[in-house]
């Protein structure tokens, strides 16, 4: 069966499209850079961590009497 005639069922059409869709993501997953052992490390360390800013409060308004 050639590509033309498979593309004019629309079942296969959408199974053909799925796979390349499917082969595509798994490409691109693959050649995403891993993190490194030591920068997962660090993300679950909560010392390597850096400390939060105090939270600030809006100031205090004056009343006019």
């Amino acid at each position: 069966m050639t590509t033309r005639h498979l593309l004019q069922d629309p079942v296969r059409a959408a199974i053909y499209n799925r796979g390349w869709v499917d082969r595509t993501t798994d490409i691109e997953r693959r050649l995403r850079p891993q993190p490194t052992a030591m920068a997962v490390n660090n993300r679950n360390n909560p010392q390597s961590r850096l400390p939060r800013p105090p939270p600030t409060r809006p100031a205090a308004q004056k009343v006019s009497a």
